[in-house]
């Protein structure tokens, strides 16, 4: 009786022994596994980069004229035109020896160089400014269209009366120039995705209980 539960211990003794050996060779040996892995990249081309761009341009005055549209004399005198025989005045006219403008055209010029290599119409916000009170009036716009390397004329005029102390005037920024497209070769980016594969390892046990199958996994940018 004791021989028998002595072999019996020995042999319950033994499979525990072989457990805890199998148990750590499961733990410690590492075996491989396949993971699909599908990401995305970033694959380069070549693109086109379009702006617009605003024509060169160099802007002076021209030449003001001013023109008197209503005359009128403002200083007369008495001017002989008849005499008798000894000389004596028989006859007076009065005649004007001043005249004086009660309104006024002005007439403005706006050169403008085109020193692009490219036509296009320049619009000018035309004004007239009273000196006395900088105080500007807008008369009209006025489209120049300018060959490259040539130069046009804005021209407006305006009428004032006698009295008012005024100027031709633009507003430096009311010269609207024309554009121009302007296009470079870029480097762009298309995101393609991709997939690869990749072997990793785990222990094992978990390849036995199927925690390391082979899989597919998605991931971001590479």
């Amino acid at each position: 009786m004791a021989k028998r539960k002595e072999k019996l211990f020995l042999i319950a003794g033994g499979a525990i022994f072989v457990f805890v050996i199998i148990t750590s060779l499961l733990i410690i040996i590492q075996v491989p596994y396949n993971v699909k892995v599908i990401y995305t990249d970033k694959e380069p081309y070549t693109d086109t980069n379009c702006n617009s761009i605003n024509l060169k341009s160099v802007v002076d005055w021209g030449q003001t004229q001013t023109v008197c549209l209503n005359q009128i004399c403002d200083s007369h005198q008495s001017v002989c035109t008849n005499t008798n025989w000894y000389g004596g005045c028989t006859s007076y006219s009065d005649q004007c020896t001043h005249y004086a403008c009660t309104k006024y055209r002005y007439y403005c010029s706006l050169n403008i160089q085109n020193i692009d290599d490219t036509a296009g119409t320049w619009r000018v916000n035309a004004y007239q400014q009273d000196q006395d009170t900088k105080q500007n009036s807008f008369v009209k716009d006025v489209d120049v269209f300018i060959q490259p390397t040539r130069t046009g004329t804005a021209n407006w005029d305006f009428t004032v009366d006698a009295g008012n102390n005024v100027i031709c005037m633009y507003l430096y920024n009311g010269i609207n120039a024309p554009t121009k497209r302007v296009c470079k070769d870029v480097i762009a980016y298309n995101s393609i995705q991709k997939s690869k594969t990749e072997i990793r390892y785990c222990n094992a046990w978990k390849k036995l209980v199927g925690k390391c199958n082979d899989i597919t996994e998605y991931s971001g940018a590479n």
